[in-house]
């Protein structure tokens, strides 16, 4: 037994108009009253996660019930998730101020929050009953959604809620999760084979490099590219604005590093900036990856990093470059940079500090990196001790 196209499709729908909504109130909301008043923004935002995410997540709660019955379940009543709380709305839109300034970020920022709600109640619920989830495709679905649509109906997973809450939630997208209480049954349509075999017939190695190869192929369908090229063409005319005025706006925020941050801006707005220092480029490519860690390579000491040798940055303006890239996903960092792990007596360091402004683990050396420039291997200190053997991990607080 399956639910049926139909069903799904307007369940779909309904969902897509309360993420619409939030966020065009929230575009709105900018575009009448600008982005002078911060505390301003974060109330309204936070006024539209709570009301829409609620939505959201009864909406949420009243199809995993249907499809219970559906299956001939008894089952408790679906319990809604919580909405996203106020210091994640204010976290989320302090970063989007810090370096995107349009109404749209601030629209897919909210929206993104609605959405997280009803699939928060899914995974939790399915979760609660031992059910198995899937992650549906919907729409013009991207390449990533796409790959963990191939990876078919699972059982909740010590991952599957990181931090509590629901992963692969982005805005613009209608994909969502269903569930099923046994092997026969599922969304009609959801063939997570199809979406295998595109995986596995594409270019490269590894999942990061097959993903790009699917969204190289979708890029030559021309009404994508069109679509593409034509958020790009209005995000760097956007960005325009944001470079003429970063300098004014971290000053008024006192946020530290406001000169460097005016300098790299241009760079970190078109995801240019490195995350290596350009005269480590020819090692770092030697470096082998370490799974679920995103590398950053750069100079460093206990209390700062140091970029092209000219500009110190500290750990809130590394996060604001890192969190900036279009390559980021917010994994685990492991930090390449000479002594960031060396602690002060109260216990902090660079690589503390990056952890708590980015939210996510980070792994550092605790003296000088070595880096064999032939094979890229990771020795620490004058001992040349293995990487993992004299690095630490910085949990975030």
């Amino acid at each position: 037994m399956q639910i049926s196209k139909k069903d799904w499709n307007n369940y779909i729908k309904m969902l897509s108009q309360l993420n619409d909504t939030a966020g065009q109130m929230m575009r709105d909301y900018i575009e009448k009253n600008g982005l002078e008043n911060t505390e301003s923004i974060i109330d309204y935002a936070y006024g539209l996660v709570t009301k829409y995410g609620e939505g959201s997540a009864a909406l949420a709660a009243e199809m995993y019930d249907e499809t219970a019955r559906l299956f001939g379940k008894v089952l408790p009543p679906a319990e809604v998730a919580d909405t996203a709380s106020y210091g994640e709305v204010k976290n989320a839109i302090d970063t989007v101020t810090r370096h995107s300034l349009n109404s749209k970020s601030y629209g897919n920022t909210v929206s993104r929050f609605v959405k997280r709600a009803g699939a928060d109640t899914t995974l939790k619920n399915a979760e609660r009953d031992g059910a198995e989830f899937a992650w549906v495709p919907s729409g013009d679905s991207c390449p990533l959604c796409i790959t963990i649509a191939s990876r078919g109906f699972q059982h909740i997973g010590k991952k599957t809620l990181r931090h509590g809450h629901a992963e692969h939630i982005h805005s613009n997208c209608d994909c969502t999760y269903t569930v099923r209480f046994d092997d026969s049954s599922g969304v009609a349509g959801y063939d997570p084979d199809e979406y295998l075999k595109m995986y596995e017939d594409a270019d490269g190695k590894s999942s990061k490099a097959k993903i790009n190869a699917m969204r190289r192929m979708r890029y030559q369908d021309p009404k994508v590219r069109d679509k593409i090229n034509a958020q790009k063409r209005a995000a760097y005319a956007n960005n325009k604005k944001v470079i003429a005025s970063i300098s004014t706006i971290a000053e008024a925020k006192d946020i530290p590093n406001a000169a460097v941050r005016a300098q790299v801006m241009r760079d970190a707005i078109n995801r240019e900036v490195p995350v290596y220092a350009a005269d480590l480029r020819a090692v770092f490519n030697k470096i082998v990856p370490e799974a679920d860690y995103y590398d950053v390579c750069i100079h460093g000491a206990p209390n700062f990093v140091e970029y092209e040798h000219t500009y110190k940055l500290d750990a809130e303006t590394m996060s604001w470059i890192i969190s900036g890239r279009r390559d980021y996903k917010g994994d685990d960092i492991r930090l390449l940079s000479c002594s960031t792990g060396i602690k002060d007596k109260d216990g902090s360091c660079f690589a503390q500090e990056l952890a708590n402004k980015l939210k996510v683990k980070v792994k550092a050396p605790i003296d000088k990196l070595n880096i064999d420039p032939i094979h890229g291997t990771l020795t620490v200190g004058r001992e040349m001790i293995p990487f993992d053997d004299a690095c630490e991990v910085f949990e975030p607080k």
